[in-house]
């Protein structure tokens, strides 16, 4: 298939920014960016202690509702349709490194990504697209009865759900670049506990942690045998090892999710996974994580733990700080795009100050899933704003 003069023009342009000074700049903040296909760009920070001297990378990543209105395209079309994902997946990888002055760099790598229903869509659970929003889940509860699991199997990796598109679109990608660039096909990363709240409902399954325990287990096993044998197909399908994997788990949240629960029903196949799996490249929880830190820590071989805007930054720095990199994100709208100066700064000194009195040995400030609010001008600025502020907290405490 011949190339369009669009992507052509696009992978040079990408060939041109990764080779200028600024990107060798913005890289060398790094350890490395994982070799993973997830939902943003998220890279690793340096685990050597040089982030309590002042080297913090900062980044900015609008989500792709933001890009969606910039470029004016669909979201349907660009989950669902390979020539509309790429051109606009490396427009906006462009245009993200002309916008922010941040540490986010460019490389010549494409990951994929099926939005957040794709592990869903394997067990029968409907995934409803739309034009100017990210994808819905259908909450139709697919498991009603502990006895409904004898009837469920396990995911057929060319067949179910949106594995037919997610092949199709990894393979036009694939067919439509240059051999220079590296094209990631989509992975699995919902936590096993997330795709039981899919399958069973979280009040349901809550009940049954207290009702029904046998039956947690068999299903926490039903979807880790799940998950094992996906990877072990996509293995073979791309014919080489998946080394390390992501554990994505916004429904492990306190207090919905109590301690006691969380190692009885779930940390024990977490840590099978990331055993499976040789480590985890990533552990994220958009929910409150501050009591939970300390049994998640049990998990093997973390290289990056998500604190959320909800989590303790000096609970995640004693506990992680000399064992994982820490990613601190904070809340893209509250803090962000309606936060004035004055309240971004003692924010980010905060944060700054109890990771430092902790000692940790690595982490990046983020600003992720930037919408478009109120103008271009307002929601660019502000998150610009956010850039010149982390820094200058930074420096002000790593240096004093």
């Amino acid at each position: 298939m011949q190339k369009s003069d669009i992507i052509k023009s696009l992978m040079e342009t990408i060939r041109e920014l990764e080779q200028t000074e600024d990107n060798q700049k913005r890289k060398e903040k790094w350890d490395c960016i994982p070799y993973t296909s997830r939902d943003q760009w998220r890279g690793l920070p340096k685990m050597d202690g040089s982030c309590l001297k002042g080297n913090v990378p900062v980044q900015v990543d609008p989500n792709n509702t933001f890009w969606a209105k910039y470029f004016n395209f669909s979201l349907k079309d660009y989950y669902l349709n390979g020539q509309v994902f790429l051109e606009n997946y490396l427009k906006a990888i462009i245009e993200r490194f002309k916008l922010f002055n941040d540490d986010v760099f460019v490389t010549k790598r494409v990951p994929i990504w099926m939005a957040s229903g794709f592990e869903a869509s394997m067990f029968g659970i409907d995934v409803n697209f739309f034009d100017d929003k990210d994808p819905w889940i259908d909450h139709k509860v697919m498991i009603e009865t502990p006895e409904d699991l004898k009837n469920m199997k396990i995911p057929d990796f060319y067949k179910s759900g949106l594995m037919p598109k997610a092949i199709e679109v990894y393979e036009y990608v694939k067919e439509n670049l240059d051999d220079d660039f590296e094209v990631l096909f989509p992975e699995w990363i919902r936590g096993p506990f997330g795709v039981a709240v899919y399958l069973r409902g979280f009040e349901n399954l809550l009940m049954d942690m207290m009702d029904e325990p046998e039956f947690v287990h068999e299903l926490m096993r039903f979807i880790v045998e799940s998950r094992k044998t996906w990877y072990d197909s996509l293995e073979k399908y791309l014919g080489r090892p998946v080394v390390k994997a992501n554990l994505f788990n916004d429904e492990v949240n306190c207090p919905s999710l109590s301690p006691a629960l969380y190692e009885e029903f779930v940390l024990p196949y977490e840590k099978e996974l990331s055993e499976y799996h040789g480590g985890l490249h990533y552990w994220h929880s958009c929910g409150d994580l501050t009591p939970l830190y300390k049994d998640i820590v049990a998990i093997p071989n973390i290289d990056m733990i998500h604190k959320s805007p909800w989590s303790s930054a000096a609970e995640v720095g004693k506990v992680f700080g000399k064992v994982s990199a820490i990613e601190v994100c904070l809340n893209p709208q509250k803090d962000i795009l309606e936060g004035s100066e004055q309240y971004m700064r003692e924010l980010l000194t905060g944060f700054v100050k109890d990771l430092t009195e902790a000692q940790v040995q690595g982490y990046t400030l983020r600003a992720n899933n930037i919408i478009f609010y109120n103008t271009w001008d307002f929601s660019i600025e502000k998150s610009r704003m956010f850039i010149n502020i982390a820094r200058e907290v930074v420096d002000h405490i790593t240096k004093a």
